[in-house]
């Protein structure tokens, strides 16, 4: 069988069609198109050319799945539709526009999809973290023996600390000083972090990837397929990049993240303070994330 996922992020919306057989699971074709609908939302509301823009990515999106002769087409939005005050009537015009139902997920099913993606990702410690930054949200969730705990959606992601924050490529200090308030102020307000130490955070989505590849262009490593962890004092480093050091920072953005040049720096503080916050040692990067946990919750119906 051949499933379609769509996921209309606040970011990127990207389309992965899974082959399952025999219980084993492949992605032959995984595609995104950069809509970055955030960008769309003007006090609060999706404007008509936002929904346009969208609505022109998931059709062209939806006519490569069925190119591709997909069993069953999914589409699911998470921020992006989720953090607005006109979600209810964006969804509904762009789901007249396509012709086709999205599943609207809350921050808690995103939560528990990407866990549930991981735990089937990567060898789960018996304690930790999962960390999934999108675009417009960040999700975490608090696992202990294979079995989530507590979980929290907060309402900002590498895209959307961009636009609030920083006017060029790399933060300023003070541009980097205020994400970090801010940062440190919604995680201040989540009571399952406060006082909870955790040896190792397994991060989800496209930030935790940017923070992989930047972490291997810094130290001439190949590209790694497999698992792969890192010493959070390493995530520290690339957070730290500001405008100081602008030439040689861009430089290494453009040669390891040339599609997140923008995001991967918002991306990596958020991680870097989520780290400190629970005093992690050791980043994980999970290859299995969100999509994969609505493919196996979602369509599969397997916990």
């Amino acid at each position: 069988m051949k499933y379609g996922i769509i996921d209309l992020g606040s970011n990127t919306i990207r389309l992965v069609i899974f082959k399952v057989e025999n219980d084993l699971l492949s992605k032959p074709v995984n595609v995104k198109r950069t809509t970055q609908a955030i960008s769309y939302v003007e006090n609060g509301i999706l404007t008509p050319s936002g929904i346009k823009a969208v609505t022109f990515a998931v059709r062209e999106l939806m006519l490569i799945a069925r190119a591709f002769d997909v069993d069953e087409l999914c589409i699911f939005a998470t921020a992006s539709l989720r953090n607005i005050q006109n979600s209810k009537e964006a969804k509904a015009q762009i789901e007249k526009n396509l012709n086709i139902k999205i599943d609207l997920l809350s921050g808690n099913e995103e939560a528990i999809f990407g866990f549930n993606g991981v735990k089937r990702g990567v060898v789960l410690p018996k304690i930790g973290i999962s960390v999934d930054i999108g675009g417009g949200s960040t999700e975490i969730t608090y696992f202990a023996n294979g079995v989530p705990i507590n979980d929290i959606s907060l309402p900002f992601g590498s895209l959307s600390m961009y636009l609030k924050h920083i006017k060029n490529i790399v933060p300023s200090a003070k541009e980097h000083e205020r994400m970090r308030e801010d940062i440190q102020n919604a995680l201040a307000g989540v009571d399952f972090l406060q006082n909870l130490t955790v040896d190792n955070l397994i991060g989800i989505g496209g930030t935790s990837r940017s923070i992989l590849k930047i972490y291997e262009a810094q130290n001439h490593l190949e590209e790694s397929m497999f698992e792969l962890i890192i010493p959070t004092t390493e995530i520290t480093r690339t957070s730290m990049m500001v405008e100081g050091k602008k030439s040689a920072g861009v430089k290494l953005l453009l040669t390891a993240v040339p599609d997140r040049i923008t995001t991967a720096l918002p991306g990596a503080i958020i991680m870097d303070e989520i780290c400190r916050n629970v005093k992690a040692k050791n980043f994980i990067l999970s290859r299995y994330g969100v999509r994969e946990g609505y493919l196996y919750s979602r369509i599969l119906k397997q916990d």
